[in-house]
């Protein structure tokens, strides 16, 4: 008989910012898991004797192993945290948990999944990477392997599936030469090493990305800044290589730049990424140039450009941002908008919504919200089942969304693709449902799906957000 096994992720952030986190201490695994004596963070795993536990926020992270039955994480700063296990074969749950004066406790609780029949769920959750449990786990790896022939390499730290998660979801933000499951390219081999100590560096095809780099305590809203910084670094050699420059310019971001040092680009791309989906990419404006002196960044909307002065390098981050968002926005301020806010400069009102929200009245903030800004995440959960050569696809959509239908190609390695159609499973379209039975085994993948909402818009859902990959034998 055919023996079927699948491997699934869906990579959707948690919400349509791109958060930071940085790294945990190391530890020690050993029988210091009894010591009550120090702050920690403690737990108690029942129903899984091996695994990793994550825990985490947008600026905090780090995972161990399960040992002794338990987990114990030390200087973990005050806040609200993710817990999670990484493990397969067991379902289970995150869960939430607060951390005051560097101590709390929890429970995590893991069930043995059905056997006979290979399952597969994601479901979105307050990690970025999201929840993946069934059969097989860890799907981040394999994507970056496929896509990028990245290596992840645990000789220093270990990759939690949320670190390659989170690295992941930013090479896909920075525009490369990578491979796609309908048109495979050859991607120079890299290893990537997870450096507890030390800065970033790149030589011979290895790679050591500091812990660190996944965040660092910053009022910015968005995900990774110094991670996305440094990958802009190593796919355009420090802004050296200006043709990769140019094109994550033009295809993330829909401009060109001029008169900007290597240093500068890097810095540059750092910020225009650093804003909402809504105001990275406007049809009005296609060229930023550098000037030696004046305001910060000024926009002449009336000729589709930005100027950038050299002190926008200079002063503190946040304040760029600022003067950033504040300008882009003039590229979308209509009279009509400037009109419904009333006096006062509505793009300084958009500025203040991206980085300072909690200084807005609830009003104002309502309105801002109503521009939606940030980019539309429909799909909240998928869910695989393989059975043989037949393979079942459900998509599980965020509350208040809906989709009337969806469809994708599944390619495998030999030039094969076969068609998935998936229709609502209700009249609400809450959920949407597909089969499809493949002729021969081997790697099976998607590349994106096209999902249409209740009023039957379509939009393109790529792998920054979706990625499985079906391995029939």
């Amino acid at each position: 008989m055919t023996k079927a096994i699948a491997f699934a992720a869906l990579l959707l952030t948690a919400c349509a910012t791109d958060g930071e986190i940085s790294r945990g201490p190391e530890l020690d695994h050993g029988s210091d898991l009894a010591v009550e004596d120090a702050a920690r963070v403690t737990g108690v795993v029942r129903g899984a004797t091996a695994g990793r536990v994550v825990l985490g926020n947008d600026t905090w992270l780090a995972s161990q192993e399960i040992a002794d039955g338990g987990f114990a994480f030390d200087n973990v700063p005050d806040g609200t945290y993710f817990v999670k296990l990484e493990v397969a074969g067991l379902a289970s749950e995150t869960q939430t948990v607060t951390v005051e004066g560097g101590a709390a406790s929890v429970i995590l609780t893991a069930t043995t999944l059905a056997t006979g029949t290979f399952t597969y769920n994601w479901s979105s959750d307050a990690s970025r990477g999201g929840h993946e449990q069934g059969s097989l786990v860890g799907s981040a790896r394999n994507i970056l392997r496929d896509a990028y022939n990245i290596e992840l390499s645990d000789e220093d730290q270990v990759w939690s599936d949320e670190h390659a998660s989170r690295l992941l979801q930013t090479m896909r933000s920075v525009p490369q030469t990578n491979s796609a499951a309908y048109a495979p390219t050859d991607v120079a081999p890299t290893t990537w090493v997870l450096a507890s100590d030390g800065g970033y560096s790149h030589d011979s095809g290895i790679v050591h990305m500091p812990a660190r780099a996944f965040g660092s305590e910053s009022a910015s809203r968005f995900f990774a800044r110094e991670l996305h910084g440094l990958i802009v670094d190593y796919v355009t050699d420090g802004g050296a290589n200006r043709l990769a420059v140019d094109k994550i310019l033009n295809d993330r971001y829909g401009i060109r730049a001029f008169l900007f040092q290597n240093t500068e680009s890097v810095d540059l791309i750092s910020m225009m990424e650093d804003m909402p989906a809504g105001l990275r990419s406007l049809s009005a404006l296609r060229t930023i140039i550098k000037r030696p002196d004046g305001a910060p960044v000024r926009a002449t909307v009336s000729l589709g450009y930005l100027e950038v002065a050299e002190a926008a390098f200079t002063v503190d981050h946040a304040d760029t941002v600022k003067n950033m968002v504040r300008e882009k926005a003039r590229f979308i301020v209509t009279p009509a908008l400037q009109a419904a806010w009333g006096t006062g400069d509505v793009a300084d009102a958009i500025a203040t919504f991206i980085t300072a929200p909690s200084s807005m009245s609830e009003q104002a903030l309502a309105m801002m919200n109503g521009l939606k800004l940030e980019a539309a995440r429909p799909i909240a959960s998928v869910s695989i089942e393989a059975q043989q050569r037949t393979v079942s696809i459900e998509l599980g959509m965020n509350a208040g969304e809906g989709a009337s239908s969806a469809a994708l190609y599944l390619f495998n390695d030999l030039g094969q693709y076969r068609f998935v159609s998936l229709n609502p499973t209700s009249a609400s379209g809450a959920k949407v449902r597909g089969m499809v039975t493949l002729p021969v085994g081997g790697t099976w993948r998607p590349d994106v799906i096209v999902l249409r909402d209740r009023a039957g818009d379509a939009s393109i859902r790529d792998m920054s957000e979706v990625g499985w990959r079906l391995v029939v034998e």
